[in-house]
């Protein structure tokens, strides 16, 4: 590969120069409409073991990796770039180090086409690809979100500013094309548990556990468990699909901001056969209280912890939720809540037949939703919208969460992800936390700070 030379305001490649664009993780320096170069500075063994694994499968959600190696970079001096949002000018300084210079397909014409997050999340799951922080760190604020016309769904920000920068920290898509690719590591660690046991043994457990919900009356999710499960062995038990193609499990185990679980106290409220609860072990949780109403769920749970070959430091309650959380005088880190409250409050009770479907203004679930507010630092919730049970739409429930957890109060609500479940309606995951554990580039305030 060509020897790069980071310039004043452009990289030089063979006596050619060609402009640059500084984004918060790299420098993008297109070449032409074909292909250019990221450069990513102090670079880990990591990133590139990243880079060479989305180069060896070759999705279509990545942009097509060429080739790839690492540069001694030297000490630059003052780098003078245009910021494509604010059309000011601003100057960097990089130190020397060493730098995985990245040749790969043009990202703004590898991403033209139309956004899908469903297609890349199915492709992030099927190549067990797995970021702690790519996607937290490029979601719009829910502000800028109805500002700017995405808070249906879209990927990328249609505004005119963010149309023209593709290193907008707005999204980290381009169509449905990732930018930021470098950050998703392959972890077929957290697609299938590690398990000490053989195929049979969790069969047995599997079979029994629906013995046991068949016996009192339940055939659960049309005779399997509702979070399917796959294991180092080989073994899976089935669970709830909406496309009838990926686990929903898994689905959302990829938005649900489960790196915040890493060294934090952890609450998960409606916790089911515990493949979350599991999930936050994984990412390094301190402790787990997990409260589930099922016995059936809570047992299964149990069972499939002993033969985890992996620590699960969690105390299962086998509780009504709105009892618990009345009662906690616990503080968590974070609070999950997944696929519950439709279940616990339909429609968060805004519509009541009492009142004959009038919108009531304060319900119990408002109630409840204080509570955990009172105990929880950060809360992560997963629920239907334009559902059977949820007749509220995406807008309106994230509005109903930003009356509860107010700017004013010092606090963000974050929508995360939206997908279709088909025949029952949409999925959306937000977050509600502090303003304070808002994300860096919410915080810079216009400084010029960036890693390196």
């Amino acid at each position: 590969m060509e020897v790069i030379k980071i310039l004043k305001t452009a990289i030089e490649i063979d006596g050619k120069q060609y402009p640059m664009l500084i984004g918060d993780e790299a420098i993008w320096a297109p070449i032409n409409e074909e292909y250019g170069y990221k450069i990513i500075l102090n670079a880990s063994k990591k990133i590139y073991d990243n880079c060479k694994y989305i180069q060896k499968i070759n999705s279509d959600i990545f942009p097509t990796i060429y080739d790839l190696h690492y540069q001694e970079l030297g000490k630059t001096d003052e780098l003078v770039v245009k910021d494509q949002t604010t059309q000011t000018t601003k100057s960097f300084y990089i130190p020397s180090c060493q730098c995985l210079i990245i040749k790969c397909a043009n990202i703004a014409r590898a991403g033209v086409s139309d956004s899908n997050k469903t297609i890349c999340a199915k492709e992030l799951i099927k190549h067990e690809l797995y970021s702690e922080d790519t996607w937290e760190k490029y979601n719009p604020s829910i502000k800028h979100q109805e500002k700017h016309g995405v808070i249906s769904g879209e990927n990328r920000c249609q505004c005119a500013q963010c149309q023209k920068n593709l290193t907008s920290s707005n999204c980290n898509m381009y169509g449905n094309v990732i930018i930021d690719f470098h950050g998703f590591e392959h972890r077929p660690d957290r697609y299938k548990f590690p398990v000490k046991c053989s195929s049979e043994e969790l069969d047995k457990i599997y079979k029994n556990a629906l013995k046991r919900y068949k016996a009192r009356g339940d055939n659960k999710w049309k005779g399997t468990i509702y979070q399917g499960m796959h294991f180092s062995n080989g073994y899976t038990m089935p669970g709830y699909s909406s496309d009838g193609e990926v686990y929903d499990s898994y689905k959302k185990f990829l938005f649900s901001y489960l790196h915040k679980a890493k060294n934090k106290t952890v609450l998960e409220l409606g916790s089911n056969e515990g493949f979350f609860t599991f999930q936050c072990a994984m990412a390094g949780a301190t402790h787990i209280d997990s409260v589930e109403m099922c016995p059936e769920d809570v047992q299964l749970a149990k069972e499939i912890q002993q033969v985890l070959d992996f620590d699960v430091p969690v105390t299962w309650y086998n509780n009504d939720i709105t009892e618990f959380v009345e009662k906690s005088k616990n503080k968590y880190d974070v609070v999950f809540l997944h696929s519950v409250l439709h279940q616990m409050y339909p429609h968060f009770g805004r519509y009541d037949p009492v009142y004959k479907n009038k919108e009531c203004k304060f319900t119990k679930f408002d109630h409840f939703i204080n509570k955990v507010k009172k105990i929880a630092n950060r809360v992560v919730v997963e629920t239907p919208v334009n559902h059977p049970k949820m007749k509220l739409n995406e807008r309106k429930v994230i509005k109903i969460f930003q009356r509860h957890f107010r700017d004013s109060q010092g606090y963000r609500v974050r929508k995360i992800y939206t997908y279709d479940a088909y025949s029952q309606g949409e999925r959306l995951i937000l977050t509600a936390h502090p303003a304070n554990d808002a994300n860096k580039w919410e915080d810079w305030g216009g400084k010029h700070v960036r890693p390196w």
